[in-house]
């Protein structure tokens, strides 16, 4: 095979993963149940790609109590009777699935687990994975951490003005992939994702 043939297919497997990626995320939010979080922004700055705004969510700092684990069901694990078996068999970059309920206007977490659980409405199951952990806490992401926003633009969400709530509308598909779907200040939509 010549070397204009093997350049052209290294383009072709490029594009065609570049696009499933893009479609992927496309699928999530157009089929996805939205959500909403509440997060405290952080800005800063990309040399290669502008301004974004790092979002820390609630449910990135997942307490592990006896809450978490009072419902053996919940657990798939039948070994882990307490928390601290629980955080022990979670290691870091583990992939976790965390089912979501809505408390009052935003979700919050109910359990995390590492085999993907079946619920029922109104619960969500979120896919993520382990960044850390210590005695009493495991921190997930989820891969709606980063958001890029216009160039100049990020001091709005940066330092909000007293009074000012940040809330997040994520779109969380069936398999638990999640997209953030839009970024809101005081129930105001500042940004829309919309990739097509």
């Amino acid at each position: 095979m010549n070397i204009a043939k093997r350049i052209f297919i290294i383009l072709i497997i490029q594009t065609a993963v570049l696009l499933s990626i893009i479609a992927i995320r496309q699928w999530t939010l157009n089929t996805g149940d939205i959500i909403t979080l509440k997060t405290t922004p952080i800005d800063p700055r990309s040399l290669f790609s502008g301004d974004y705004v790092i979002l820390n969510y609630e449910i990135n700092a997942i307490p592990v109590s006896k809450d978490l684990i009072a419902n053996k069901d919940l657990i798939t694990n039948k070994d882990l009777n307490t928390s601290k078996d629980l955080i022990d068999s979670i290691k870091a970059n583990e992939t976790v699935y965390v089912v979501l309920v809505p408390k009052g206007q935003y979700w919050v977490a109910e359990s995390i687990q590492m085999n993907r659980p079946e619920v029922s409405k109104p619960k969500i199951v979120i896919k993520g994975q382990v960044e850390s952990k210590t005695a009493d806490k495991i921190f997930v992401n989820y891969g709606i951490e980063n958001y890029f926003i216009p160039e100049g633009e990020g001091k709005t969400l940066e330092r909000p003005k007293p009074k000012e709530v940040i809330t997040v509308k994520v779109a969380v598909d069936r398999f638990g992939n999640a997209a953030i779907a839009g970024v809101f200040v005081n129930d105001k939509e500042i940004y829309k994702e919309k990739l097509f």
